[in-house]
Order: structure tokens, then sequence, then C-alpha cells
């Protein structure tokens, strides 16, 4: 019996031990390389740096190249983030922190490694190898793990994988954000936008900030002026270089927005402060800490149009949410304040005379309560246009002022998604501006149309392509960058399909799920789709007519001729 209990002891002892060990090994965390940055844009590459992920455990770190070995020591009980840079004032110069550790004294305070031989980071391709403890944990190179770019962060996601986005210098790294229940309006250019901006600006009682790519419209100038006049704090950010540069008609609403004491910022690259974005293309007003406007427009006057005015086609959306618009005033803040913004002269021109042809108005504001919002940010959040597009069951409308390519020849990951949405048998249609810019290069939008109804046409799928008509419309272009999804989930944004827009610009959209919103939307691409029948090039033949109305319009002369017959033998 004795023995028994011992053993019944010693067996509960083992057993524990064992559930110590397991519970041990699942608690801690593997050290790795999270996250390098080897090619900078600094002279020398002076703020490259390492970032390793700790463990309270570890005694010594140390990273090797293969040429050089630094070494520093732990354990860090309160961090589990390790920043190794090679200069801690250069460093601090571009992300206004200091590293852990540096590898040359610039900063009284900042501990050195020990190092050994040279140790620098090569940029166009080099191994590096971490020791905890004496004991290899990680190991990566590149461009094995990923390609090296000047100006890129490489770093490993959730997934443990690299480079799930591209990071540059000084972007923002936000997640995504949803919100429910809110209220708002929906709005359509050239019919209705006007008003609903205007509004919000007259509206305001605190504050208005506003972040546009584009601003030459000298009336949206003079409502901001006098917003401020009557206290408002108003602040601007432009793009500082936009395609063509800064016309004269936006130099005339700077200088008319310094003159009545607007501050006005710009994006841009200057000396040794680089842009962290090719374009601030997005186009965003945020009022009073609840309001937020998101449009594809830019604050131009063929955009934005008085109603009744001949204009682009855009889409756009005022939320009414508390959460909505403090993740876009933080939005703000880091943009206007980060690398690459500077102040911007303006100068008075003479205002250019605008087109005032005449349009009909379609479309009228569109109030809504009970939504559910969800915020995308170009580049962070980009592949939410993706994942909407993969949850479509019976329908994808897409109107876009252009598609592109990618660089390598295949197709924009949005349109991919689009083709598999029809490949599974969802209706898909494209709708594409037909303006001359956009229609007179050797791949442009009419070849992308002939393209998207070739693979139709191969694969036997419910997917239809159109330039857009604009002489039946009535519109000047095509602007807008939206996606209706089943009639109930619309994107609102200023994200264009090629590569550039969702990696490297700063975009701002805005997914909304709600069924008066999706048939709104639905509705207005339906107009501006029907509109195309018939009068484009290649797109309105018999062969491009729908079959099913065919087939009904067919059953419906076939029973006219039955009763006619029925008649005329009754009546004999």
């Amino acid at each position: 019996m004795r023995l028994s209990c011992m053993r019944y002891v010693t067996l509960c002892i083992g057993f524990l031990l064992i559930c110590s060990i397991l519970w041990h090994s699942a608690a801690a965390q593997p050290c790795v390389i999270q996250e390098v940055c080897p090619d900078t844009y600094l002279p020398e590459d002076a703020d490259e740096y390492v970032i390793i992920s700790g463990s309270p455990d570890v005694i010594t770190y140390a990273l090797t190249d293969g040429e050089g070995t630094i070494s520093f020591p732990g354990p860090f009980p309160e961090k589990s983030r390790i920043t190794v840079a090679r200069e801690a004032a250069s460093y601090y110069s571009v992300y206004e922190e200091y590293p852990d550790f540096e590898i040359i004294n610039t900063v009284p305070g900042i501990p050195d490694v020990s190092a050994t031989q040279s140790f620098r980071l090569a940029n166009t391709g080099d191994e590096l190898t971490l020791l905890t403890d004496g004991l290899v944990t990680d190991r990566i190179s590149w461009p094995n793990d990923f390609c090296c770019r000047r100006g890129q962060i490489h770093f490993r996601d959730v997934n443990g994988e690299w480079d799930s986005r591209v990071l540059m210098i000084g972007q923002s790294r936000l997640n995504p954000v949803q919100a429910d229940k809110v209220s708002g309006v929906a709005f359509l250019s050239p019919d209705c936008s006007r008003e609903v901006l205007l509004t919000v600006i007259r509206d305001a009682k605190e504050e208005l900030l506003v972040n546009v790519y584009e601003f030459t419209d000298l009336e949206i100038a003079d409502s901001l002026c006098a917003a401020h006049a009557r206290g408002v704090s108003v602040s601007v950010l432009i793009e500082g270089g936009p395609v063509g540069g800064v016309s004269d008609e936006e130099k005339n609403v700077i200088f008319r927005l310094l003159s009545c004491g607007i501050t006005v910022w710009q994006m841009g690259t200057v000396s040794e402060s680089h842009a962290p974005y090719r374009y601030d293309h997005a186009k965003y007003i945020v009022a009073d800490a609840h309001h937020v406007l998101v449009t594809s427009e830019n604050f131009t006057r063929h955009s934005l149009p008085p109603a009744g005015i001949v204009g682009n086609r855009g889409w756009g959306l005022l939320l009414d949410d508390n959460t909505i618009a403090a993740y876009y005033r933080e939005l703000f803040r880091q943009d206007s304040s980060g690398p690459g913004i500077s102040s911007i002269l303006g100068e008075e021109h003479v205002p250019v005379p605008f087109c005032n042809q005449t349009y009909q108005p379609r479309f009228f504001p569109l109030s809504f309560t009970n939504a559910t919002i969800s915020i995308v940010v170009s580049p962070d959040t980009s592949s939410m246009v993706t994942d909407m597009i993969n949850t479509a069951e019976e329908s994808v409308f897409i109107e876009q002022a252009y598609i592109k390519k990618m660089p390598d020849g295949s197709l924009h990951p949005y349109l991919s998604a689009a083709i598999d949405a029809a490949r599974r048998g969802v209706t898909v249609r494209v709708l594409l501006d037909s303006y001359w810019y956009n229609i007179e290069g050797a791949f442009d939008n009419d070849e992308m149309v002939s393209l998207l109804n070739t693979i139709k046409m191969d694969e036997d799928l419910l997917l239809e392509a159109r330039c857009i008509d604009l002489a039946s419309t009535n519109l000047l272009k095509v602007h807008t960058k939206g996606v209706v999804v089943d009639k109930h989930k619309v994107l609102v944004s200023s994200i264009n399909w090629n590569e550039n827009s969702p990696t490297f610009n700063r975009e701002t959209g805005i997914i909304i799920d709600h069924p008066d919103v999706g048939a709104y939307y639905a509705f207005a691409f339906q107009s501006d789709w029907e509109g195309t029948r018939g009068t484009v090039p290649g797109q309105g033949n018999k062969k491009d007519q729908d079959p099913v109305r065919l087939a009904a319009l067919g059953i419906v002369i076939l029973l006219l001729l039955v009763l006619l017959v029925v008649r005329k033998r009754r009546y004999r």
C-alpha cells in the first residue's frame, strides 16, 4: 500500500513537471528578427536599424552578418522589441524616438553594442543571423526573404511573413476600424455634391481639417475663410507636387486661404525630409470632431460643380460619428506633422472661366441611419477592397476612372478578385471613363474593356465591361473610384486601380454596409451603365445586348401574335 502511494506521488510530480515544461515552452516566445531597414534615405544609411523580439530570460543577444558581429546584453523584462540602430542621433531625426542600442556612439546615455570587425547592412543583398545566449534562433537574408528597396522598412506580419504590405519610412501603420449604427448622407457629383460640402463648412462651429490632392475652387476657399472669420480653427493639407505641378488656379486658392489667416501645409520631399507617400491623394474634411466627409473628388469646379452645371461623376459620403471623426483627426495629425511637410506660398492670379454647360440633376442626397462603416486607408489597409469583393455572392458593380495592369503585366489585385467572383457565378460589370486621355493610349481603358470582354467570352462568365458614353450621360468624365457589392456594400474612395495608389499613396475610403445606400449607388451605376448602350464603338452592337431581355421581348411579341390570331378566329 505504501509503495502504491509512493508511485502515485511520483507519477503526480512527474506529470506536474511535464506540464510545467510544456507550459513554459508554449509561453516562451521565440527570439526572431522582426524588422529591418538596410537602405534608408539619409547619407551612408546612418539611420539603418534592426528590431528583434526580446525575451525576459535571455542574457545576451548577438547579430552577425558573416563579416562582423555586434552583441548586447539582456534581459529586458519590460520590452518585447529591442531596436539596434547604426546611429541613435540619425535614427531619432527620422523616427523621433531613440533606439535601445546604437552601433556608433552619437548620443550620450544610449548604450553602445560590442562590435567585432565591421557590421554593416548591405543594401542589395545580405544575411543576418540572430543568436540568443549563443544559440542561433533566427536567420534571414535578402533578396531571398524580401527584395530591398530604398526607403522601405521590411517587417514580419502577424503570420510571420515578410512584407505583407510595402511599408516606406514615415508611413503610418493603421489598423482597420469599424463603426456601427452610423448616420449620414450619400451624394453624387455632379448632381448634388457641392451643396453637401459647402453645408459642412458653413455649419462648422469649432474645427475644420481639410486634406485634398487638388484645390482650385475659390468659392470653397471663401467658405473656409468665412468659417475662419467666425472663429473656426481651419487647417488645410494639400499635395505639394501633383501631376503637372501646382497650377495657377491652386496658387490663387492658397493665396486666398493664407491671406485670411488659414494654415496651409503641403506634403512633398524637402531636402532630407522625404515625403512618406508618393502623392497625398486623399480627399476628406473633418468637422467639429464628429462629421467626416469623404469623396472621390478634388476641390475643383468640375469635380464639385454647382447644381445644374455639368461635371465629373464622383461619389461621396458624409458621416456623423465620433469614432470615425477621431480616426480621421488622428490621420490628419500624423500626415500634417510628419516628414515631408512644409508651408507653401500662394500667388494671386486672375480666375480662369469655368464651364457653364447645363446638366439636369438626376440624383439628390440620400440620408441614412444604422449603417456599418469600415475605414479604408492606403497603403495601410488597401487589401480591404479585395476582401470586400471576395464577399460578393450576387453582383459586383465597378465604376472607375481607369484600371491599369501591374508593372509585371499581371492584372490588378482588385480586378483579379472581381474576375474570380465572376468565375464563381457572380454578375460583374466594369464601367470605365472614356475621356480622351483615358482612351487614346496604346493600352488604357478601351483596351482594358476589350481584354475583360475577351475573358468573358473565353470563359463564358457573367462579366461585362464598357467605356461610358459621356455624351448620353452628359458627364465630363468618370472620376469616381467606386464598387458596389450585392447592392448592399459600397466603397467610396480616392483609390485608383493601379500599382501606385493602393501601395504608395496616401488615400482614404469608406466601405459602407447599408441596403438603402447600396441601392442608391447601384441605381446610379446602372444609370451610367445604360447610358453607354448603343453609342460607344464596339460596346453597343447587337452581340452586346442582354440575351435575357431579348428573350423576354421575343416572348411578349409571340404572345401578342397568338392573341391576334385568337381574336381573328373569334370574330370571323
